[in-house]
């Protein structure tokens, strides 16, 4: 019985990944916030007891402060890309950590023979108990 199996990410798929998320770094610094357009206000309807929906909620309370303007007329775009800012600060400075250790795995761990993630098969052997 082979066991669990997780593809494996390729050469192009960790470089995707990589230049995507520089991408949204120079996005959410550098970007109007006014110029984000067709941004989803569904998470009105999200369960109260909802983490992500409590810092959503507290997001636009503030920007309503903010403004001195009541809550129901601040623009849920706002809202969304101000949450997303958010979501990205703290993934900020790790993220780059999170490539690497894939890639270093994958490029020092992996059989590169196969398409799925496996230990080279000397990884697997050190693994065998002394009774098999």
């Amino acid at each position: 019985m082979p066991g669990l199996r997780v593809a494996k990410a390729t050469e192009n798929d960790v470089e995707l990944t990589r230049d995507f998320l520089q991408t949204c770094e120079t996005f959410w610094d550098n970007r109007n916030p006014f110029s984000l357009r067709h941004l989803e206000s569904d998470w009105e309807t999200w369960d109260d007891e909802d983490e992500d929906k409590k810092e959503l909620l507290t997001i636009r309370r503030n920007l309503a402060d903010e403004e001195g303007i009541e809550e129901r007329f601040i623009d849920n775009r706002l809202v969304v890309y101000e949450f997303i800012k958010f979501k990205y600060k703290k993934a900020d400075n790790k993220w780059g950590r999170v490539i690497m250790a894939a890639d270093l795995l994958i490029d020092n761990c992996c059989d590169p023979t196969e398409s799925h993630l496996a230990f080279y098969p000397a990884f697997e052997m050190l693994h065998v108990s002394p009774e098999q």
